[in-house]
């Protein structure tokens, strides 16, 4: 609001009016960003699900994020892969939070892989997951990794270990696929990277 300000002033130069305004947009970006994931914890952020291609989300979501980046996205489909019933943009919204973590790990660039296959979970398996059929998606970077003592805290709202940042990322991550009645596990070691598992 302040940028916006200064730009109506006539005393500054068509310059500073451009630096003002594009200050300004950079700023309700931020904005839009953070009331986006905030609405994921409310009533308003509930999916509304069509059968999708989870391979054109991913695929978009990785485009978008790592374009111009130093960081090298392997992705492996399983041939013939089932669609998914999601919410395509809450769905892109988990990829984007994933990479974006993932590339911020890797601050001198490395591989992030991505693998998608079909998986038919049986009434009586060895994972916490309801029986079904699911698509699952592995998404593993080569970054810092994450302590063993913190793990359990990541998806909590706020809990962040960065200097800069509300923390929200992995939460709004967690919400999505909750609400998506999916399931969502982490493993990581430091200085080995960081595995996501999701079943949608």
């Amino acid at each position: 609001l302040g940028n916006v300000n200064l730009a109506g002033l006539p005393s500054i130069s068509t310059y500073e009016k451009e630096q003002c305004l594009e200050d300004a947009q950079k700023g309700l970006l931020q904005a839009r960003e953070l009331t986006r994931q905030l609405l994921t914890f409310s009533k308003g952020g509930m999916p509304i699900k069509k059968t999708t291609s989870i391979k054109n989300i991913i695929e978009d979501s990785v485009n978008f994020i790592l374009r111009g980046s130093n960081i090298i996205c392997r992705q492996s489909f399983e041939e013939n892969l089932w669609n998914g019933i999601v919410d395509k943009s809450q769905i892109s919204q988990v990829i984007q939070n994933l990479i974006i973590n993932a590339k911020q790990a890797m601050p001198d660039g490395g591989p992030i892989d991505i693998t998608v296959k079909n998986i038919s979970i049986e009434k009586n398996n060895d994972l916490p997951i309801t029986e079904g059929d699911y698509i699952i998606i592995r998404l593993k970077d080569s970054g810092t990794g994450i302590d063993k003592k913190i793990l359990p805290d990541i998806f909590n709202p706020y809990f962040t270990t960065k200097e800069s940042g509300h923390g929200l990322g992995l939460s709004v991550v967690y919400s999505i696929i909750t609400k998506h009645n999916g399931y969502i596990f982490v493993d990581s070691e430091p200085g080995k990277g960081t595995l996501f598992t999701i079943y949608l």
